[in-house]
Parts: structure tokens; C-alpha cells; sequence
């Protein structure tokens, strides 16, 4: 059964079908709890223990953790090390040092799979934390380094898995740069997308996926500056000069720009590139054919600069899923920004009722105050000392606003939003 679910979970990652190969994968977890013995029931000593397992290869570490409380286990937890450049023994000890600074719970012992120099200190360190004593052992024979054994094997089975995983997105992003023809293999990818509704609150958003994982500390928000009424392919240009300019003179480019789009907006970014002499930075369009378009179904297809013809990719396999998600996250998040900005806009709309009040101090206070609410919550003299206010325009804020608050609700419908200035 253990060899089937590992089949299993290789098959899914492979096809980088992630969730079901974690629910596989915690299945398998359960099944190797289930089979081995739970010797801490016998064992006379501490109750509460951690226990530690390493399993290293070349410069990757996997770092195994179990849990037991009241003398049963309660689970456990692997960390990663890659591109380690300290022995095993230091890297254990620093670890220890970190996991035990943030622990909610010290337990009285803790069992490692190799002896550390330092162990009476650290023995010492979290005694004193823990405010008991705390064993450090790294026992040798018997039923405690049975416990450790059991680590030990959590860890290489973790680091096996997640090694198979990584596996299967290097070949998903050397096919990627196969089929795309691109020049290198495209380890961080930038998605752009626009969003808008009627002309109003157009945006633009940036997703970056680095080695086929999200990378949300680099994903950006693009507010429209130089863009009037409903423009994509404006705004599009917009966005990406704004972008490549910074990535030009910071030296960020990525390995592929991905847009969400077909010709039209690949002629746009390949103009863009060029004007900003960086036209052999590799880029491509994806758009989803409409059905019975061409005889191409539904299908995914990857518009590329000089070729006519899009490139369609076998609709199933590990390409199209992954050059999909990271479009429909552009989406996701560019509709996120879109939305927002709306409601923004509708917020500043009703502040901008107020006399005295425009569309500059409406942001003002929704920046500094967060929404209407919580105007209405703050302080005359809170008010009063934002830029551009003073007591009496305070004063009258919140007298508008508490009337409001009182007025039923109007069967009118809301106002449709206004937009104001970029951020």
C-alpha cells in the first residue's frame, strides 16, 4: 500500500496536481503512524518529548520534528534546508536555538539523532526558558532511539517527496522553455494583466511565480496614471513601462513576461521591450480560444512574437496547467485591485458630498482612517489636525456623517462610484 501511494503521489506531482498529492501524501503519513509502535506509551521518564530526525544529501538538508504529549504522539513537522554550507551538527544546533526561541511549549526532553558539543548549554538555555529541567540526549540504543529511528525515516521519506516534487517543476519549466522556444528556462515569470469595467477604475496587476511557486512579496498593483476611459491596450503599455523601466535599472528582469492576451497585447509588449531596448527579453500571450474557434475547442494557445499561428500545447499536460494558473492569478489579483479600487472610489463619493470636502481630502481621510465608520469613531481632534483640515471642516465631517447614519436607507440604489486620482 505504501508503494502504490508513493506511485500515486510521484504520478500527481508530476502532473503538478499538488492538492491531491498532499492528501496522498498525508494519507501515507497516517498509514506509516498507524504501522509503527507507539513505544512512548511504555517508556517510564518524561511524558512530554521532542524528537529529532536529519537526513542530508549534497548541500540539502530535511529536518524532522515529532511530537509527543503525555506520552503519545501528536504529529510532527519538516523543515527544508537548501545550499547549507555549516556540518550537520552546527545546522542541528542553530536550528534548535531558533525552534525553541519561538515554541510555545518546551518540552522536559529532547532526543537527537547525533550528539551536539554544545547540548549541556543548550540543555541549560531551555531549562531556564522552560523554567524545569530539559534533558538533551542523544541516546545510542533501546526504546528512545527507536523514536529517533522513526525520525530519522520521516525524514528521508520527506526529503524523497519533496525532491520529487522539485523534480517535476524543473521538468515542467524545461518544457515550458521548449515548447515557447525560449532561450533559457524560465525559473521567475511575470504575468500581467488588466482589469476594468465600463471604462471606470482600470488597473493593471503583476503576479511572478519564481520556479513555479508564487512569489506574493513581488507581486505589484499598477493604478493608471496617464490613462483616460477604457484603454487596455493603453493601460497595458502603461503598466509594463512603468515595470521594465524600475526591472532596467535594477537589474530584475525575469526569464519569461507572460500576458494575459492574445496578438493585440503581444504587439504591445513587444513595442514596449523595444522601446525600452530590451526586446530580446522573452514574452508571450495566452488566451483561451473560444470554443469551436478554428476547431481548437477551449484551448489554452500561446501567442509568440514572429510566428502567426499560435503554439497549443497538449491541453492536459503540465505546461498549460501551470502557464494557466499563473494567468488566472494575474486575473485573480488584478480583479482583487479593481474591486478595491471601486469601493475606494465609491467610499470617496460619499465623502465628497460633504461641503467643504473634495476629492483630495476624501483620500486623505480614507488613507489616514481607513473607511467611513471609522471617520465617524474618531475624535473632533484626530480630524482636525489631518492636512488641510481644521476644527470646524472636522466638526462638520462628522455632522454629516451621523446624519447620514440616521437617514433610512434610500430606495434610489446607490450612486454609481467616482472615480478619483490614481494612487
Amino acid at each position: 500500500l505504501e508503494k502504490t501511494l508513493l506511485e500515486k503521489i510521484g504520478r500527481h506531482a508530476e502532473a503538478l496536481e499538488y492538492e491531491a498529492a498532499a492528501v496522498l501524501r498525508d494519507r501515507l503519513y497516517a498509514l506509516r503512524r498507524t504501522m509503527e509502535k507507539q513505544r512512548t506509551v511504555i517508556l517510564a521518564g518524561a511524558e512530554d518529548r521532542d524528537v529529532f530526525g536529519l537526513y542530508s544529501e549534497g548541500r540539502f538538508t530535511e529536518i524532522q520534528i515529532l511530537f509527543y504529549r503525555g506520552g503519545k504522539m501528536l504529529g510532527g513537522r519538516g523543515y527544508s534546508f537548501e545550499y547549507r554550507e555549516m556540518p550537520d551538527d552546527e545546522l542541528l544546533s542553530s536550528f534548535l536555538l531558533q525552534f525553541y526561541a519561538q515554541a510555545q511549549i518546551i518540552p522536559s526532553e529532547i532526543l537527537l539523532p547525533l550528539a551536539l558539543e554544545d547540548a549541556g548549554t543548550l540543555a541549560g538555555i531551555l531549562s531556564e526558558e522552560r523554567g524545569g529541567r530539559v534533558s538533551v540526549l542523544c541516546p545510542q540504543r533501546g526504546e528512545k532511539r527507536a523514536l529517533i529511528d522513526l525520525a530519522q525515516r520521516n525524514a528521508k521519506n520527506g526529503f524523497a517527496e519533496k525532491r520529487l516534487a522539485d523534480k517535476a517543476v524543473r521538468d515542467t519549466l524545461e518544457q515550458i522553455r521548449r515548447i515557447l522556444n525560449l532561450p533559457r528556462t524560465p525559473e521567475r515569470i511575470e504575468c500581467f494583466d488588466v482589469s476594468t469595467i465600463q471604462g471606470e477604475s482600470t488597473v493593471a496587476a503583476m503576479v511572478v511565480f519564481e520556479n513555479g511557486l508564487p512569489a506574493k512579496g513581488r507581486y505589484r498593483r499598477f493604478s493608471m496614471r496617464g490613462v483616460t476611459g477604457q484603454d487596455d491596450f493603453a493601460s497595458l503599455r502603461e503598466a509594463l513601462m512603468r515595470r521594465y523601466t524600475r526591472a532596467i535599472a535594477e537589474n530584475d528582469l525575469p526569464d519569461l513576461l507572460l500576458i494575459d492576451g492574445g496578438k493585440g497585447q503581444l504587439n504591445v509588449a513587444g513595442a514596449v521591450l523595444k522601446d525600452l531596448g530590451i526586446e530580446d527579453l522573452p514574452h508571450a500571450g495566452i488566451a483561451k480560444a473560444r470554443a469551436g474557434e478554428s476547431g481548437a475547442g477551449a484551448a489554452e494557445r500561446f501567442f509568440l512574437p514572429g510566428r502567426m499561428n499560435p503554439v497549443i500545447p497538449p491541453q492536459s499536460g503540465p505546461v498549460v496547467h501551470l502557464l494557466a494558473r499563473i494567468r488566472d492569478e494575474a486575473h485573480r489579483f488584478a480583479i482583487g485591485f479593481h474591486r478595491q479600487r471601486r469601493t475606494k472610489a465609491g467610499l470617496a463619493s460619499v465623502l465628497t458630498e460633504i461641503p467643504g470636502i473634495g476629492p483630495a481630502k476624501a483620500r486623505t481621510l480614507l488613507n489616514r482612517l481607513g473607511s467611513v465608520a471609522k471617520i465617524r469613531e474618531t475624535p473632533v481632534e484626530a480630524i482636525a489636525v489631518l492636512p488641510g483640515f481644521n476644527p470646524g471642516l472636522a466638526e462638520a465631517v462628522l455632522r454629516h456623517l451621523n446624519e447620514a447614519s440616521r437617514r433610512p436607507a434610500s430606495s434610489e440604489g446607490p450612486k454609481p462610484p467616482v472615480e478619483g486620482d490614481s494612487e
